[in-house]
């Protein structure tokens, strides 16, 4: 998460849902919150507002699995 604060460049009050929203995805997906966060970056580097961001990752998630039997549950 430490990289994710540094490419957003989020202050402490915009970082917290970035940080929730990993670890909840971390603990209620297939994905562990490293790769949550990773992802998260990417989405950063391609021009996302660290505001957007934990909203958006969800479907983007959703998306990787939907190839999958499992979804991921909000």
């Amino acid at each position: 998460m430490a990289y994710v604060k540094a490419v957003t460049g989020a202050a402490e009050d915009d970082f917290v849902p970035l940080k929730d929203a990993a670890k909840r995805l971390g603990t209620t997906s297939e994905f562990s919150a490293s790769r949550v966060a990773g992802a998260m970056s990417y989405f950063k580097l391609a021009g996302f507002d660290a505001d957007r961001i934990p909203g958006t990752i969800f479907p983007a998630l959703n998306m990787q699995l939907s190839g999958k039997s499992k979804s991921l549950r909000p």
